[in-house]
């Protein structure tokens, strides 16, 4: 058999390598592979949870002054939603990591690769929600803006209508 070097450096042989390795529990790969399909799973679940959320925030954009109110609590509550549900993946994320670290080296690897492009995939998901919310609230913003506008602007015209109203009686009256 081939030699190799352990971490202690003591020379071994292919064949108790292969030994140390099959010593890993087939439950526990299979168990760390179902965490992290489930993981993912759960991934796809809040991304098409998040894009109906972000949708119908957009519908919410539209509305009237009257309706600004309500969409400031929904944006709050959908980021206070998606932050608790930031805190169940990375929670899922570090239970799969402690199981990954009971098996073998090989298997880790591969296992950490996995949690790291979830992870990846989360902080782009979180990055795109932030920017879509942040939109949203720039929109509702101008949205106000141009309902106050707007109401400043009928004011106005309703005040120099009656004034002109006024004026006339006033001279109506002279």
């Amino acid at each position: 058999d081939p030699l190799t070097e352990d971490h202690a450096g003591n020379a071994t042989t292919t064949e108790s390598i292969s030994k140390e390795q099959k010593t890993v529990s087939a439950e526990e790969l299979i168990a760390l592979r179902d965490t992290i399909e489930s993981t993912n799973k759960g991934l796809e679940s809040i991304q098409t949870d998040h894009n109906s959320e972000v949708q119908m925030l957009q519908e919410i954009a539209t509305v009237s002054e009257n309706n600004l109110l309500f969409l400031q609590e929904e944006m709050e509550l959908a980021i206070a939603g998606k932050n608790r549900e930031v805190e169940e993946i990375k929670s899922t994320f570090e239970e799969a990591l402690r199981l990954a670290e009971s098996s073998s080296k090989k298997e880790v690897t591969l296992l950490q690769d996995a949690v790291a492009n979830s992870n990846e995939e989360l902080k782009s998901t979180q990055a795109i929600h932030e920017s879509e919310v942040k939109l949203l609230k720039d929109e509702a913003s101008s949205s106000f803006i141009a309902v106050s506008d707007e109401n400043s602007r009928l004011l106005g015209e309703k005040i120099a209508s009656v004034q002109a109203e006024k004026n006339k009686e006033l001279e109506e009256v002279r």
